[in-house]
Order: structure tokens, then sequence, then C-alpha cells
């Protein structure tokens, strides 16, 4: 998407070090770190539909990572790739099981559904309170546990 602006020295460049300030830290952080490696996924649908309600990222218009990476490329040469990205990118939604890396996380992934059921039948409103995200650690869904994929409009 940047090619002919920014060549590939000038990117290696940006994927070391992604911008300034906060989303360089942020960025840094999770280039450094396992736990930030992904894949991720959250326990609750719902919760990726209402990100603004819920004070989260919303994973379905732009990842993360992406986004630091697009506002470093802004700050330093001034090209909004982050509009170009959200513009040819789809969101999906790849429903799978698996099994936990740490299973004393067993009870918060449990009080996490039932906080969630809790609200939905007593017509509370979401919360953060109301997900738990899942990281794989750097190991990637086995494509025997995918059980769907969902391509968004």
């Amino acid at each position: 998407m940047v090619s002919s602006e920014i060549s590939e020295s000038e990117w290696e460049e940006i994927c070391k070090g992604a911008g300034a300030g906060f989303r360089k830290i942020r960025y840094n952080m999770k280039v450094s770190e396992n736990c930030h490696y992904g894949p991720y996924a959250m326990l609750v649908r719902e919760i990726a539909f209402n990100s603004q309600l819920v004070g989260n990222h919303d994973y379905l218009k732009i990842p993360e990572i992406i986004e630091d990476m697009c506002m470093g490329v802004q700050k330093i040469y001034g090209v909004d790739v982050l509009d170009r990205f959200v513009k040819k990118a789809s969101p999906i939604i790849v429903k799978f099981k698996e099994e936990l890396i740490d299973n004393t996380k067993d009870k918060y992934y449990i009080g996490t559904a039932l906080t969630y059921l809790y609200n939905k039948f007593h017509s509370k409103s979401l919360s953060l309170a109301c997900n738990m995200c899942y990281t794989g650690y750097g190991v990637g869904v086995k494509k025997n546990n995918i059980v769907s994929v969902e391509v968004l409009s």
C-alpha cells in the first residue's frame, strides 16, 4: 500500500520502532513479549461489535498493532496508511476451539461468561467485565480447530 512512497529499508525501520511516544512504546511492548504475539480472540462475540460501549479497541476496524504502525508512518512520512488499510481490509471472525495454555484461567473464562449472561438476563449494559481475551502466545490456531470463518461486510 505504500511501496511507491516508502522504501523497503524505511519500512524495515518502521517495523523496528513504529512511530513515537505512546504508540512506539505500545508497539515495542507487543513485539518483545510473546503474550502479545496473538492470535487473539474475544470470549464474547457481542463485545467485538460494541467496542465503544465497553471502552475497548475496535478490532473489527483495525488490529491494534497495525494501527500503531500506521500512526508511525503518518507521523514520520505523512502518509495515511490507516485509511488505506481500513478501505482494503475485510473484518473476519474466526470461531475456533482451543485448549487453554494456562489452565488456571479456566475460572476467569467461566466467571466472565457468567457475568455476560447475568448482565444480558437482567438487561444490564455490557462492560469489559463481560469479556475475557484469549492469546495464543504466538502459536497459531490449528486448522482442525477452526469451526467457522465469517467475513463481515
